[in-house]
């Protein structure tokens, strides 16, 4: 599969608690409220680092602070915790309807290098280390629901960036593979570079070497 080229292992732990929030929003269940983001943001993390088979429901539940049975009455399944962790992380990163209009606002008053260059940032800045870890793990699992899950938003802006690269250069038209060949590229170079990253690294210097990635590819695709 696409995104198992780019799984590294030395997962760390992290907080996810944002997520985990946005995600219990709407049930209406005064004591889900309570320890239902707790749930979520330990299995968001554990099942980033160690996997499906690698982590119990009672390791989340200790490291969530509730008891076990609190996992099965608000999630009734493993699999479900996961799917629900998963739709989390997916729905944190940047809507791809949102990056096209993004792009198609900004190239009203720029050349197109530079109109596709934010919408590439704001896309890495919603994908958050566990997402990114928590994706490879559902692509690399038999679960086919959550392959799908994981790889469909990686395509969705895939597409987009290359179907705006095809309507830009007339080259590019000629040549549809090519363009999602470099789409592609540039997609994959970033989420395995927030895999990667490490949490000891100054923010500034991986945005640094982000813009470095990314003005590399500009210049690659100006050029080719």
């Amino acid at each position: 599969m696409m995104l198992s080229l780019v799984y590294n292992h030395g997962f760390r732990n992290h907080q996810f608690s944002d997520l985990a929030l946005s995600c219990s929003k709407g049930h209406g269940r005064p004591m889900a409220s309570k320890i239902e983001p707790r749930i979520l943001d330990a299995a968001i993390s554990l099942f980033a680092d160690y996997g499906y088979f690698g982590v119990t429901t009672r390791d989340i539940a200790r490291k969530a602070r509730v008891t076990e049975g609190s996992i099965y009455r608000l999630f009734s399944t493993k699999d479900n915790l996961f799917g629900s962790a998963l739709d989390a992380v997916v729905g944190h990163l940047l809507d791809p309807a949102q990056f096209l209009l993004m792009i198609f606002e900004n190239r009203q008053k720029q050349e197109f290098p530079e109109a596709i260059a934010p919408p590439i940032r704001q896309w890495y800045s919603s994908l958050t280390h566990q997402s990114a870890r928590l994706m490879i793990q559902a692509c690399l699992s038999k679960n086919e629901k959550w392959k799908q899950a994981a790889h469909a938003p990686l395509e969705k802006i895939i597409s987009i960036l290359a179907g705006s690269m095809e309507r830009e250069s007339p080259k590019a038209q000629a040549r549809r593979t090519s363009a999602s060949t470099v789409a592609k590229a540039l997609i994959l170079a970033l989420f395995q570079f927030k895999i990667t990253e490490t949490a000891s690294r100054p923010s500034k210097e991986e945005s640094e070497q982000v813009e470095g990635i990314l003005q590399h590819w500009l210049h690659a695709w100006e050029k080719g």
